[in-house]
């Protein structure tokens, strides 16, 4: 499974390339935050707000074919809603290699 699925999102929005990029750019600046929120909320104990924001990272992710920060943020969720900080936080961790991945698909292949 790709990181991302360009070519799903490109059908998505009419062949649109600059506004795929465009869109990109917004969800890369948009999880960048939620990514920091994500890691204060764990380090302070915030089980409600680290269920929230992995809520809508999972389908911000999902909208851009981001199927694996998508899987790791409904897990995430799954964790937080339960009340379970530790495993929340490797989930995480699962969130941030899989953006880290993708920011660098994105810039070897220039596509934001």
């Amino acid at each position: 499974m790709p990181v991302f699925n360009r070519s799903k999102l490109l059908e998505v929005v009419g062949d649109d390339a600059a506004f795929l990029e465009s869109l990109l750019e917004n969800y890369l600046e948009d999880t960048e935050k939620k990514i920091t929120r994500l890691r204060d909320a764990l380090a302070d104990g915030k089980t409600e707000l680290v269920f929230h924001i992995a809520h809508s990272l999972k389908g911000a992710s999902a909208n851009m074919t981001a199927e694996y920060i998508r899987e790791a943020a409904a897990l995430m969720e799954e964790a937080a809603k339960k009340g379970d900080l530790i495993r929340s936080a490797d989930c995480f961790r699962q969130v941030e290699s899989e953006f880290e991945r993708l920011k660098a698909l994105c810039r070897q292949k220039d596509l934001k």
